[in-house]
């Protein structure tokens, strides 16, 4: 083997792993940075649905209120009745045959 040989395998022998790491790297931050901005858009999904549901737990607790039922019956043209209960003359009624 020559001198010239042999300097360029010493090269390339210590050169190639260089290399090899270099590509392992950007793969991984590559992979790290697309795992990433799928972990914002999720955790900004996360967001936006915590927001609608805390809206809707309130549209809920409104539209269940006392006030809310009696708002929305108006709305809807309904009115109070009134409930009357008669006695009855006869005491016995249920005793009877």
């Amino acid at each position: 083997m020559t001198e010239k040989l042999r300097k360029k395998l010493i090269l390339a022998s210590c050169t190639l792993p260089f290399i090899l790491s270099v590509v392992v790297h950007v793969v991984v931050i590559n992979t790290l940075t697309i795992d990433g901005k799928k972990l914002d858009s999720i955790q900004g999904e996360i967001t936006q649905i915590s927001r609608e549901n805390q809206f809707l737990e309130y549209k809920k607790s409104q539209l269940g209120s006392i006030e809310g039922v009696s708002k929305k019956s108006e709305e809807l043209g309904m009115r109070p009745v009134e409930v009357s209960f008669s006695k009855p003359e006869n005491k016995d009624i249920a005793l009877s045959h």
